[in-house]
């Protein structure tokens, strides 16, 4: 009877760590998830201007916005809770909104010239950005930080564009 415990005991086992493997196997290799569509080009003003009252009343704009890492790594797996999320956007504004900034902002010994192009800039939004030198500083930043997306923002030295490169963090 005790060899027969043993064994029953054993198969149990077996059948246990058969189970397990098999139930690791399968999260270790989920099924492909599709690759997210590609982000799209927007041109709607209303989410910029709620989001950073100082544009004012922009002329146009081009923008695109994405969950951070999603692009870079397709088929990660998901999980709840917060995501980072990235904004950035070509934004034409009214020349005296412009000449207002780039008083108060870009003038001074602090400001300094941004690479051309804009550094880390989205490859879709490239080929909207216009030629020209750009600036930046610590007090332009300032201007279109919230609570929500920390930004940096660079400025047309002698044109009315703004560039900004925002995330949450």
């Amino acid at each position: 009877m005790g060899g027969m415990l043993r064994t029953r005991r054993h198969l149990l086992g077996l059948a246990a760590v058969t189970t397990v493997v098999a139930a690791v196997s399968a999260c270790a290799n989920p099924p492909e998830a599709p690759a997210p569509p590609a982000e799209a080009l927007r041109h709607d003003l209303e989410p910029l201007t709620s989001r950073w009252p100082a544009l004012a009343q922009p002329a146009s704009a081009t923008w695109a916005a994405g969950v951070v890492g999603v692009a870079a790594t397709p088929s990660r797996i998901d999980f709840p809770g917060p995501s980072d999320y990235w904004l950035q956007a070509i934004v034409t504004l009214d020349p005296a909104v412009a000449e207002s900034l780039r008083t108060r902002t870009i003038t001074g010994p602090a400001a300094s010239a941004a690479p051309n192009p804009v550094p880390g800039l989205h490859a879709e939004l490239a080929p909207s950005l216009p030629a020209g030198e750009y600036r930046t500083s610590r007090e332009l930043d300032a201007e279109f930080v919230t609570a929500e997306f920390k930004t940096i923002a660079y400025l047309q030295v002698s044109g009315s564009v703004l560039v900004l490169a925002a995330h949450t963090s």
